[in-house]
C-alpha cells in the first residue's frame, strides 16, 4: 500500500468530472483507483436489470453504501507501493455523505476505516453545467441532488481531518493544474 499520506481523493457530487479527471491524471502516468459505487451499480445492473437496481438501492441505501465502502476498502488495500500519489475516484468518506444525503447513519466502521485511509487531500469538484441524469446507466441523482451531495462530502472529509479543497467548473486541463499544484505534484 503507498504511503496514506499520498492517497489524493477526487469527488463531488455526481456530474462533477470527477472520472473525467482521474482518467488524465491516468492518462498523465499517475496512479489511479476507479470509482467502486460505479462499479457496484454495472454488478446490480447486470443481475437485476437497471430499473430492478434502482428500486431496490431506493430500497436499500445502507446496503448499497456497504457493497460500494467493501470494494471501496479491497481497492486501496490492494494499491501497490508508490512513491509519487495516488488518486482515487471517490474515497470511503463519500459513504457517509451518501447515508446523510439518505438521511440513515452510517456504520461506525465507515468513519474508522476513512480515518485509517489517511488520505492526504480530498478535491471536491463541483456540479458541471448541462447536468446528465444518465438514467440508463442506473443513476439516480438530479443537479440539485449532486450540489447537495458535494456539501456533504467535504464535511464528510473535513471531519475526519482531510484538507479539503474546492474545485469550480473549469476546464479539465485547468482542474488538473490546480489539483497538481496543491497535491505537490
Amino acid at each position: 500500500m503507498p504511503d496514506p499520506a499520498r492517497l489524493v481523493v477526487v469527488t463531488g457530487g455526481p456530474f462533477s468530472g470527477k472520472t473525467t479527471l482521474v482518467g488524465v491524471l491516468a492518462g498523465r502516468g499517475f496512479a489511479t483507483v476507479d470509482e467502486a459505487a460505479i462499479d457496484v451499480i454495472g454488478t446490480l445492473n447486470g443481475t437485476m436489470g437497471v430499473q430492478g437496481q434502482r428500486s431496490w438501492r431506493r430500497s436499500h441505501p445502507l446496503e448499497f453504501q456497504q457493497m460500494v465502502f467493501e470494494l471501496q476498502v479491497h481497492r486501496e488495500e490492494a494499491l501497490e507501493p508508490h512513491l509519487g500519489p495516488v488518486f482515487l475516484d471517490r474515497g470511503i468518506a463519500d459513504g457517509i455523505a451518501y447515508c446523510a444525503n439518505a438521511g440513515i447513519g452510517h456504520p461506525s466502521t465507515f468513519r474508522d476505516r476513512a480515518i485509517a485511509s489517511g488520505y492526504g487531500h480530498a478535491f471536491v469538484l463541483e456540479t458541471l453545467e448541462g447536468f446528465e441524469t444518465r438514467g440508463t446507466t442506473g443513476r439516480m441523482s438530479c443537479r440539485e441532488d449532486s450540489r447537495r451531495i458535494a456539501g456533504l462530502i467535504a464535511d464528510a472529509y473535513r471531519s475526519i481531518g482531510v484538507p479539503v479543497t474546492l474545485v469550480g467548473r473549469m476546464p479539465v486541463e485547468e482542474r488538473l493544474e490546480l489539483v497538481l499544484g496543491i497535491a505537490g505534484v
